[in-house]
């Protein structure tokens, strides 16, 4: 069932189509994404970012604001840093001018930026929390043969994300706040108990959607 009421019927059956698959497709979905970004050029990753923007809008208005909001600084930082550093010519026609050059590989790298965070928290949005931990756990299953424990591994980066996700739901959050949270050990609840997870089975569909963005990914590669 959807967490949420679409605001654009466009996006609905798009999002009941997607909440049928597998959750560890989902990430694998949004896995395969983020190998086609480096290949797309520059026309592709706005049409690709704007599409994400418009599936976080349309699931919740209020998740894509947060989400702007906290990572305005860093798409800034991304244009800043490579437009005065990559050589090429200069905009303002001065020395000390940013470069066109520059502008367009910070485009890039602000676009893909903007692409995976809209698209995960589209998955994370669209995907309740134990069936985000069943998807990490069966992704993180082939590390046994690393004698790695998948569990350990699945519930570290699911608590990663969901840290994320707050911290983007969050509407200011004190430096010093965050230094005092990295050092203060972890409280541990009392009634802390184990967890027994559900992982439910590959069907069909997740099989040709797979196989689908597989053969996207290495036609892009290719071409």
């Amino acid at each position: 069932m959807l967490r949420c009421e679409l605001h654009f019927p466009d996006f609905a059956l798009m999002a009941r189509l997607f909440c049928r698959l597998h959750p560890a497709t989902r990430f694998l979905l949004w896995l395969a994404v983020a190998l086609l970004l480096p290949a797309l050029p520059l026309a592709g990753l706005g049409a690709l970012a704007a599409l994400g923007v418009a599936i976080l809008l349309a699931l919740s208005p209020t998740v894509l604001a947060s989400t702007l909001r906290r990572t305005r600084l860093l798409l800034l930082t991304l244009m800043v840093a490579f437009a005065w550093t990559v050589p090429g010519d200069p905009v303002l026609g001065m020395s000390w001018s940013p470069t066109w050059q520059g502008l367009e590989v910070g485009g890039e790298h602000a676009l893909r930026l903007l692409v995976l965070v809209c698209l995960i928290r589209v998955v994370l949005f669209l995907t309740p929390d134990t069936a985000q931990l069943a998807g990490l756990y069966t992704l993180m299953i082939p590390l046994r043969r690393l004698r790695l424990d998948p569990e350990r591994m699945a519930t570290l980066l699911w608590l990663a994300l969901d840290e994320a996700r707050q911290w983007l739901d969050r509407r200011r959050v004190a430096l010093a706040d965050v230094w005092a949270a990295l050092a203060a050990d972890a409280p541990v609840p009392a009634d802390a108990c184990g967890m027994t997870l559900q992982c439910p089975r590959f069907q069909p569909v997740d099989g040709v959607v797979l196989a689908l963005a597989a053969l996207g990914v290495m036609l892009v590669w290719i071409a």
